[in-house]
């Protein structure tokens, strides 16, 4: 995790090179921006600049979403919130901490991603390739995991209330401190 200093200096280098705005300008207007300008305000290279360089936390529009999304991305912090990202390659991408509300990642590839902290409340993850993932810590509450292979996945402190598990694969799984209060399990049965 990197240090607020850390996370300081990669902020202000992203305003500077991205938005071509002084440090100076963003310290004082961020008492006046409000979300909406920030999104406003998000960077339009995103799909085209590579997003591995950018480490601070991200916003990306649904339109820009598919260019940002391949192999090995670091979409560490990206709002992907109602995003169609059907069938997507996210193979080893880095989506922590990343809010993919209501997401719809059906046949999507994210071996070996890591999904820690991650945000997939209400996500469709129907037939999604998941093995080997690390969703430590994410929320997947009421999501849609029908049919998903999570072989060898990492489930430690995972937030499953009321997610549909309907025929997942999850051989090697290690499912430890997870809650699946109200879920549907693999075999059909709902967990009390």
């Amino acid at each position: 995790m990197p240090s607020i200093f850390e996370w300081t200096t990669a902020t202000f280098k992203f305003f500077q090179n991205t938005l071509g705005v002084s440090p100076l300008q963003v310290v004082s207007k961020v008492a006046e921006v409000s979300e909406s300008v920030v999104d406003d305000l998000r960077t339009p290279k995103v799909g085209n600049a590579p997003v591995e360089a950018v480490h601070t936390p991200q916003v990306v529009s649904p339109s820009q979403s598919k260019k940002a999304m391949r192999p090995h991305a670091d979409l560490t912090g990206a709002n992907l919130q109602n995003t169609k990202l059907q069938g997507v390659d996210l193979t080893g991408a880095n989506l922590t901490g990343a809010n993919l509300r209501g997401a719809n990642l059906s046949r999507a590839n994210l071996r070996g991603a890591n999904l820690r902290g991650a945000r997939l409340v209400e996500a469709n993850l129907t037939r999604a390739r998941l093995p080997e993932v690390d969703l430590r810590d994410a929320k997947l509450r009421d999501a849609n995991l029908k049919g998903v292979d999570l072989t060898n996945a990492t489930l430690l402190g995972v937030d499953l209330r009321g997610a549909n598990l309907t025929g997942a694969n999850l051989t090697g799984a290690r499912v430890l401190e997870t809650n699946l209060t109200g879920a549907t399990m693999p075999d059909g049965s709902i967990h009390k």
